[in-house]
């Protein structure tokens, strides 16, 4: 059991944490399942990523994120995880073919067929936020195909809603024979605060070769990405947000574009999204410049 952090009292009410945390050489390893608890035991719930491993294969750097309800300020520490004793659920609840998630101002929409619609509810109007995915090859013509969806809620002990996450996988065909790449889109909604996360990432099952550092894309199956992210688009306005490519994690945010129409409608429609006014799209570019676009979009 390796001391992770200190956190203060929060009254009882969820409040969610993220911490990036260096351990020691050959004490926790990838195979192994581990979580936060507090200095008596009890467990926190929490996840922990392994992000970077020592040269025996060890874990070295690993992030931390989950909810402290603690009434005092409490010791954290990183520990093998046990059977875990919080609740799972397939789905919040499905209606007419699509699954939901649901916090106080925020409903999640998705179906078999169509990419994640984000509907802010407003006292007059359910206004619709599209968000769908920017993608091509280099050289090569592509589609689209919806593999899989998995939606997941989580809840305390006490069955309170923590949050919600929804995994989509995306396979790409081109028209190259044997040329294909995985896509996934990942949403997460944090009940106590309210905000999504979405995280956007590329997996070539093609073997690839890397050489002083850089990714080999020479080879017949390899695929060069010229475009990749993610477009949000808010009716009778002109917002989007794309990640720059940039070789290390990044975190590209931006605030939702002034609607400066004259028209009672659109600018109507636009007030009503004062909850977005903030996205953040988190990118782990671990397969070299060659994965990402280096341009960004509208």
């Amino acid at each position: 059991m390796i001391h992770a952090f200190n956190f203060d009292g929060t009254n009882g009410v969820p409040t969610p944490f993220s911490v990036g945390l260096p351990l020691p050489k050959a004490t926790f390893w990838p195979e192994q399942k581990l979580q936060i608890v507090t200095e008596a035991g009890l467990p926190v719930i929490s996840s922990v990523t392994a992000i970077s491993l020592w040269d025996d294969k060890s874990i070295r750097w690993c992030q931390i994120e989950g909810y402290s309800d603690q009434s005092e300020s409490q010791k954290y520490f990183v520990t093998v995880s046990q059977a875990s004793i919080f609740k799972k659920q397939d789905c919040a609840f499905e209606k007419e073919g699509a699954f939901f998630l649901k916090s106080k101002d925020l409903t999640l929409q998705v179906s078999a067929d169509t990419f994640l619609s984000v509907k802010q509810l407003t006292s007059t109007d359910i206004v619709p936020l599209e968000l769908s995915p920017k993608f091509s090859c280099k050289g090569a013509d592509s589609v689209f195909k919806l593999i899989n969806s998995r939606l997941l809620t989580k809840t305390s002990s006490c069955n309170h809603p923590l949050y919600a996450t929804l995994k989509q996988q995306y396979k790409t065909q081109l028209d190259t024979h044997k040329k294909y790449l995985y896509v996934t889109v990942e949403y997460k909604l944090d009940y106590p605060t309210n905000k999504l996360k979405i995280a956007l990432s590329v997996h070539n099952p093609m073997p690839l070769i890397q050489q002083n550092g850089q990714w080999d894309l020479g080879n017949e199956n390899s695929i060069e990405l010229s475009q990749f992210g993610l477009k949000i688009a808010l009716p009778k306005s002109d917002f989007s947000v794309a990640n720059t490519g940039a070789n290390v994690d990044a975190e590209t945010r931006a605030g939702a574009a002034t609607n400066t129409s004259a028209d009672a409608d659109t600018n109507h429609k636009s007030e009503a999204f004062k909850h977005f006014e903030q996205w953040a799209l988190l990118v782990n570019n671990s397969g070299g410049e060659n994965w990402l676009s280096k341009k960004s979009y509208r």
